[in-house]
């Protein structure tokens, strides 16, 4: 049966229960452990955040900021029970808003100190773009490593920039950094002394890879032919030492078979959602194009139906998150025209498995605006929709705020993207990158986050797909965009936004 006969996926009625039962204002939270917060704990933070943004539109005379939280209190009342509220929290946010209108400048720079410590639970870092795939449907724009490879400059810059990030993430309240983007993480030269240091900061990592070293023994061996150059902690002679015993026994693939064994050391800080475009082993890799070796592939039964996954999902199922970890692992799979039919009998082989998933809509960001991974047929894709995660997006990112590694001739660094589709480059072209740079000491990331343009898009952009909504607009009229966007980047004052000028600001009657 081909898709265009088929109208909708058939999804077993106990896949679909556990599904249901799990299903939150984010869509179906059969998420990672530290993926989000309860929706208890997220009214809190979102809570602290309006404050601090209100606190910062009165001190800095900013109405743009009132009227975003205004926007975002209205929406949240009308839209009860989709930006994590139940029914009974309908004017939950627009309650918020109106305590802070009611606080004198003292009692507002008090709560604006209190609140500040305690605005993420997650940072959204992601990594470099140099990838090892070339997937035609990738929503980050990733660069393939073997045109534009990791230099000694970007390796360090990057590392030391990282930590700095968790650190200041941390002062925030983040206890998880979360790497879905721009490239592949464990290409990263220096990716497990990263896993090291965030380990020492008492952070978790959850990462999204596509796992190829772990599968492919030519990729493997590319991977640590950099990482041997740059590690510096205890994995370099740990790896090294176990690919020498491999090699000596004979065993096949040894240098994969260390790099696994490495990530094992991990286990239980690291958290891995395992991307999947396909269960059908040449469709995955023809989309996903590998360009150093390929996935080994593995034929397993999902209740009668054959699935070929990666072997590096099966090793990591088997050999490294067993037992009670078992819950650190996850498949994405974005659900698109090439995958929607198979969603049901992976879906089931998560739920037999004891596996977390991350079923996803198409993006159609990044290389993926061509939608050369185009997007499901609507009747299928509702059909699917009790398996699918990213109802509110755009809320999320008030809570978990995104942060991307910069290379333009405005400088390397770090900088805070409205948007995890949004690239970069297309920021700076706007004219509104600097103000989301994020510069060095504890209030460069606070100063970013908190950034006009990060509030215009945290507050009036909650619904929907935010990535694929900016992407669509700047298709249709970017010069529009563009003007519009740079007005609201200018109503802050050069030099940023400082925790302790805003609170004396706050006490000595709002406006500096």
């Amino acid at each position: 049966m081909t898709i265009a006969q088929e109208t909708a996926p058939s999804i077993p009625p106990d896949v679909l229960d556990f599904f249901t039962s799990r299903r939150g204002a984010f869509g179906a939270m059969n998420l990672l452990p530290s993926h989000l917060p309860t929706e208890a704990r997220i009214r809190q933070l979102v809570k602290n955040v309006m404050t601090v943004d209100y606190g910062i539109g009165i001190a800095y005379n900013a109405p743009l900021y009132e009227e975003y939280l205004q926007s975002f209190a209205d929406e949240s009342a009308r839209s009860c029970g989709t930006v994590g509220l139940d029914n009974t929290h309908g004017s939950v946010y627009a309650d918020q808003l109106a305590r802070l209108r009611s606080l004198d400048g003292t009692q507002l720079a008090h709560e604006v100190s209190k609140a500040s410590t305690d605005t993420m639970e997650t940072v959204n870092l992601f990594i470099p773009k140099q990838c090892n795939m070339s997937c035609r449907g990738c929503y980050a724009a990733a660069v393939p490593v073997t045109t534009r490879p990791y230099t000694d400059s970007l390796v360090e810059s990057y590392f030391q920039g990282s930590l700095a990030m968790a650190r200041q993430a941390k002062l925030l309240g983040a206890r998880t950094v979360y790497t879905s983007g721009d490239g592949e993480p464990t290409l990263f030269p220096r990716f497990f002394d990263l896993l090291e240091e965030f380990q020492k900061q008492g952070m978790q990592w959850l990462l999204f890879t596509a796992g190829l070293a772990f599968s492919s023994e030519s990729a493997a061996e590319s991977v640590w032919e950099s990482a041997r150059q740059h590690l510096r902690g205890v994995s370099r002679e740990r790896i090294a030492r176990r690919l020498h015993d491999f090699s000596r026994d004979g065993q096949p693939d040894p240098t994969v078979r260390a790099l696994l064994a490495e990530l094992a050391e991990y286990r239980e800080q690291v958290q891995i959602y395992h991307s999947l475009w396909s269960p059908d082993a040449a469709r995955n890799s023809a989309i996903r194009r590998p360009l150093t070796g390929d996935y080994r592939y593995v034929t397993v039964d999902s209740r009668g139906t054959e699935l070929s996954l990666p072997s590096s999902l099966i090793a990591m199922i088997d050999q490294i998150f067993t037992g009670d970890l078992r819950e650190r692992l996850g498949i994405e799979m974005p659900v698109s025209d090439i995958s929607v039919f198979d969603l049901p009998a992976v879906a089931a082989y998560v739920v037999d498995r004891g596996l977390r998933s991350y079923f996803e809509p198409t993006i159609l960001t990044g290389r993926n605006k061509a939608r050369d991974l185009g997007e499901a047929p609507p009747a299928a894709l509702a059909a699917s929709a009790p398996l699918l995660v990213r109802t509110l997006c755009g809320f999320r990112n008030v809570h978990q705020p995104t942060v991307k590694y910069v290379e333009h001739r405005a400088g390397n660094g770090f900088a805070a993207s409205p948007g995890m589709g949004v690239d970069t480059s297309d920021l700076w072209s706007m004219g509104v990158l600097g103000p989301l740079m994020i510069d060095e000491g504890d209030d460069g990331l606070f100063s970013a986050v908190h950034s006009p343009l990060m509030a215009y898009a945290n507050y009036v952009h909650i619904t929907g797909c935010k990535c694929n909504d900016f992407a669509a607009e700047l298709a249709r009229d970017r010069e529009t965009i563009a003007a519009r966007w740079r007005e609201i980047s200018a109503v802050m004052p050069s030099g940023g936004i400082r925790r302790e000028e805003l609170r004396t600001r706050l006490r000595g009657g709002g406006i500096g």
